[in-house]
């Protein structure tokens, strides 16, 4: 309950404070004293909850000590405890809420230079940290994690607000608990990191099942919209680094690509990962080679005005994402039948493949891709 830290700092207020002072659970079992006269190990009586339901920094008196309740860095809940001499029992109490508020600021000084160190490990690398303060925080966790990876939330661009960003980093922080292992931490002024430990019991499949409902969960419950990136899982804490770079890429190309689903995972990017950094003198020749010098021609099936190009490019994914199923995508698109054929007959006229085949979908699909990251490559282009 109570480590290295956390008692130096008890003993530095005890020594200011010089009378019987420490900490118990709520059984009353004393877990840190800084008098002689309480040893650590005894029961002593304190505060029952009965009908009453005690909240944090309560204080109350008892058998001529103050309590006060107190959650002790997110694990069980404790009793401060301080007795003064004499009938002055104002006196106790204030220098008990000073004790507290001193502890306080400890933990919220500790507090910001843990989640900096975490950032730097995340961001920039183990070599970028201190080994003093890598052996101290990292030396908390849990000797049952095998292996670690990293989940980025994003804010949506309509839902962008500084105030948004401290919600959600306290309300993922409720979810993903730091006594389980989870830290969540600012990546900077738009997105959020979890380190998410992955054990025998709870590993990374699991922990994708969890990260499909962030999305859903934080909009209806804080009506702030985010994007959820799942990057590699890895084997030690030194190499994290990697597991935030390949969650960076995740967002990256699950945006580029407007992929479906609740979270972008590295891991099951596909085709997708595969286009994404590809030059685009090579893409330029493989759709050349693909579907034909025609299109190439035609600059608005890269610019996206919103056109007849655009309509059938959207036609043609949405066969594709249908599995060729003529029936399920003209009600994807709310299309009559014979007007999905006419389209798809229009495409197969224009580039010589029919996209109803199995090898011609495949390489149309792939196409479609390739045209979709030109596309968003060169609408990055025109804004810079």
């Amino acid at each position: 309950m109570l480590n290295k830290e956390n008692r130096n700092q008890l003993d530095k207020i005890s020594s200011i404070l010089c009378c019987d002072f420490g900490v118990a659970d709520v059984e009353g079992r004393v877990c840190y004293s800084g008098s002689s006269n309480i040893t650590e190990g005894d029961i002593i009586s304190v505060p029952r909850a009965g009908e009453e339901v005690f909240e944090e920094y309560d204080i109350v008196e008892q058998n001529g000590m103050n309590f006060a309740y107190y959650n002790m860095d997110d694990s069980e809940p404790v009793w401060f405890f301080l007795s003064v001499e004499g009938d002055d029992k104002e006196s106790g109490k204030r220098l008990l809420e000073l004790a507290l508020c001193a502890y306080d600021n400890r933990r919220e000084v500790r507090s910001r230079r843990k989640a900096e160190f975490f950032r730097s490990l995340v961001t920039e690398g183990y070599s970028a940290v201190d080994v003093n303060d890598f052996n101290m925080y990292v030396g908390e966790l849990s000797p049952d994690i095998v292996g670690y990876t990293i989940i980025i939330v994003s804010l949506i661009t309509s839902s962008y607000d500084p105030a948004n960003l401290a919600v959600v980093e306290e309300f993922l922080a409720g979810i993903f608990p730091s006594k389980e292992g989870y830290c969540v931490i600012p990546a900077d002024d738009e997105r959020l990191c979890i380190i998410c430990p992955l054990t025998e019991e709870n590993g990374f499949e699991q922990l994708l099942e969890n990260a499909d409902l962030i999305s859903d969960t934080v909009l209806s419950e804080l009506m702030i919209s985010v994007s959820v990136a799942v990057g590699v899982a890895v084997n030690n804490i030194k190499s994290i680094d990697a597991a935030f770079k390949s969650a960076e890429k995740a967002d990256v190309i699950g945006k580029m690509f407007e992929m479906s689903g609740k979270s972008f995972v590295y891991d099951k990017l596909g085709l997708s990962r595969l286009v994404y950094g590809m030059p685009k003198e090579t893409c330029l020749a493989f759709l050349k080679e693909t579907l034909g010098p025609s299109i190439l021609e035609d600059k608005s099936w890269f610019v996206r005005p919103g056109g007849q190009e655009d309509e059938i490019k959207k036609t043609i994914k949405t066969f594709l994402d249908t599995n060729q199923n003529i029936s399920e995508t003209s009600r994807e698109l709310y299309i009559h039948r014979n007007t999905l054929v006419y389209r798809l007959d229009k495409f197969n006229k224009m580039t010589g493949l029919d996209c109803t085949k199995f090898e011609d979908g495949m390489k149309v699909g792939m196409a479609m891709l390739v045209l979709q990251y030109l596309s968003k490559m060169q609408n990055k282009d025109n804004k810079n």
